[in-house]
């Protein structure tokens, strides 16, 4: 791997999901060994991506807006949608085997997906004094509690807040 690497998600133990934010939109499956299994293009490079128990890769977009799952052993594609309230999904991770949360960059909120890409609600607005610089780059799930990290250094640390 090299400096360009952007996002980089675990698909079992013995293979990794590798996405580049400079070279390219693609996202290589690599063994361990540094062998390459597979390549899935996107439309533009991945903010972050998790893996499901099912090795179903699920990643957004950012500035094409889109959340995609599929699957990591041959690239083929379960869902690719645009959830309209969400207008720069950022962040995303999983709540639940049945809902995502998904932060969206330039709203500074969370909203709730079910794992099939549908809008469920908004859960979470940061505070207005921070949306004029800040972006929120990136949200996971830690023991019950949600942990927004924004552009600016601020982490928001909330409570069960799907």
């Amino acid at each position: 791997m090299d400096e360009d690497c952007c996002a980089v998600a675990a698909v079992n133990n013995r293979t990794l999901a590798v996405a580049y934010l400079k070279k390219s939109t693609d996202i290589d499956i690599i063994n361990l060994n540094g062998q390459h299994l597979c390549r899935i293009s996107s439309a533009s490079p991945p903010t972050r991506m998790i893996m499901t128990k099912n090795a179903e890769l699920i990643f957004s977009t950012g500035i094409n807006g889109s959340i995609i799952k599929v699957n990591s052993f041959d690239g083929r594609v379960i869902f690719d949608v645009k959830v309209p309230q969400i207008a720069t999904p950022t962040g995303v991770t999983m709540v639940s085997d049945d809902s995502l949360l998904v932060a969206d960059f330039n709203a500074l909120s969370l909203h709730l997906v079910s794992s099939g890409g549908r809008w469920l609600k908004q859960v979470w607005t940061a505070p207005s004094t921070s949306a004029k610089v800040d972006k929120l780059r990136c949200v996971s799930i830690e023991s019950s509690l949600c942990v927004c990290v924004t552009s600016c250094g601020f982490a928001y640390v909330l409570d069960a807040v799907y």
